[in-house]
């Protein structure tokens, strides 16, 4: 069963789609996983104020396993979602996606690295979204979803083509968000525990996640979905640092030490384009635009995952 208080938007509907896929496969088609009578719930209620942590938005109650449930917001998706946006227009732009004659969206096999201009565009459209976010904190509001989903294109067909690229990456984000709780569930995670273990169990939480996302679907859009997710909390919040959960460069670094970014060419331009556009906007916004820039042009992965974590290590000492 599916409780979504009316809500009848777009992202809410992407939510449904994902766990309607899912709910009866393995792993989650065992044990007391199976017995999830009241399967979802999505979320009006979560506002764009409590955006600032992940396990926020999607948590399950604890009891027995009929009384269990998850509960996901359509609030914290829209927010998934502009990331995905993010990945969506870059995939697009490097002619990576198109349209099939029967307006199917399709990838291509083919990327062009993206330019500076284009690479700023998408930082300054990310500008525009948080300054949305942060004007909008306790807003719950459809209309706040339509708003945050409008994207900035003035050809039909190009805007079209983002829309539902944004739509499917965010599709295969939103399996990984569901899977990620079933594995809490699977291996019954305390809710109230040593902050080692929280942490160790978030990890295996979004390994199992990722692992089943691929097992599911394996494809460069699958994967770029699990690192949307991974690294969406570079919208959402100034603090790299986690509380319960993973700090943000070990959340990208451990998702993509299960990726085989090194044996797809096209995989790996993808990945690092996203990484620095995500990256050079939270630096932007945090007024660390200069050390981002010390890192050169086109900068590694790698490094780029290690400019977090020293920017991190720098927020846990003041």
């Amino acid at each position: 069963m599916i409780d979504t208080m009316e809500r009848k938007n777009d992202t809410a509907a992407v939510i449904r789609k994902a766990y309607d896929s899912i709910r009866g496969l393995e792993p989650i088609a065992t044990n007391k996983v199976n017995h999830l009578v009241n399967g979802l719930f999505i979320d009006s209620c979560l506002d764009s104020a409590q955006a600032q942590h992940m396990n926020s938005f999607i948590y399950h109650y604890d009891g027995s396993s009929d009384d269990s449930i998850i509960s996901i917001s359509d609030v914290f998706c829209q927010k998934l979602w502009i990331v995905c946006s993010v990945a969506a227009k870059i995939c697009v732009e490097g002619g990576f996606i198109d349209y099939n004659k029967s307006f199917n969206v399709i990838t291509t096999q083919e990327y062009k690295a993206l330019n500076e201009a284009t690479r700023n565009s998408l930082v300054e459209y990310l500008h525009c979204k948080r300054t949305t976010l942060d004007t909008n904190l306790h807003n719950t509001s459809e209309s706040l979803i339509k708003d945050l989903r409008e994207i900035n294109e003035q050809n039909i067909r190009q805007k079209n083509l983002i829309s539902d690229t944004s739509d499917w990456i965010l599709y295969y984000s939103t399996i990984m968000v569901l899977y990620h709780e079933y594995s809490h569930i699977l291996n019954n995670d305390p809710k109230e525990a040593p902050f080692t273990t929280l942490i160790n169990n978030e990890i295996r939480a979004d390994r199992d996640a990722y692992r089943w996302l691929v097992k599911f679907e394996n494809n460069i859009i699958s994967t770029i979905a699990a690192l949307c997710l991974q690294a969406s909390t570079l919208l959402t919040s100034k603090v790299l640092y986690g509380i319960d959960h993973p700090s943000t460069d070990n959340r990208v670094r451990y998702i993509l030490e299960e990726i085989p970014i090194h044996e797809d060419k096209t995989l790996e331009l993808i990945v690092r384009d996203l990484l620095e556009t995500l990256v050079l906007f939270w630096a932007k916004q945090n007024g660390k635009e200069q050390t981002f820039a010390e890192l050169g042009s086109c900068p590694e992965i790698k490094t780029m995952i290690d400019y977090l974590k020293t920017q991190r290590e720098i927020q846990e000492n003041l």
